[in-house]
């Protein structure tokens, strides 16, 4: 029993045996999708980070990447016949992300910025996901972005709000 439930962790990637590793990698592929955004307002230029926001980004992201890989990712492998424990090919963990990456982005419907910015974000990270099997990581990363984004680092015509669902049309 107790092995079946440490398997079933590490397959959602409840871990943190990698942590560290982990999360320098998804870190930088973050702030790879992120520079190109702040660079191109200047209102992102210099403003400070707010790193005690960090801890409630995390939750709310840790949340959305264990739903996103226990409900999703993890049936969709399963569904294409790829061995949980195991990194399929390149081209079938992309194919994968990206299956749960367009969930993602019907989940953020109808708010246009939010989707492809979260889908890009999705597909990039679940690839990487598929790699290093860490939610924490993944949850930073996710919490870092939405951090960027929250706090209009990126220009205001790509992201109007963080609404999504009916409250997006309310003034």
């Amino acid at each position: 029993m107790t092995r079946l439930v440490s398997l079933e962790l590490a397959q959602l990637g409840v871990r943190v045996d990698n942590l560290l590793p982990a999360c320098g990698v998804f870190l930088a592929v973050t702030a790879g999708l992120t520079a190109p955004a702040m660079i191109g307002t200047r209102s992102g230029i210099g403003l400070p980070f707010p790193l005690g926001e960090l801890p409630r980004y995390f939750l709310w992201a840790f949340f959305q990447q264990f739903v996103a890989v226990g409900a999703f990712w993890l049936p969709f492998r399963r569904a294409m016949g790829l061995p949980l424990e195991e990194v399929g090919s390149f081209s079938r963990e992309v194919a994968v992300a990206g299956a749960v990456a367009l969930v993602f982005v019907v989940a953020h419907a109808p708010n246009p910025g939010l989707m492809v910015l979260g889908g890009v974000a999705e597909l990039v990270w679940l690839s990487l996901f598929g790699r290093f099997r860490n939610l924490f990581a993944l949850s930073v990363a996710h919490g870092v972005a939405a951090l960027v984004v929250s706090h209009h680092l990126v220009p205001s015509f790509w992201l109007t709000s963080m609404r999504v669902g009916p409250s997006y049309w309310e003034p």
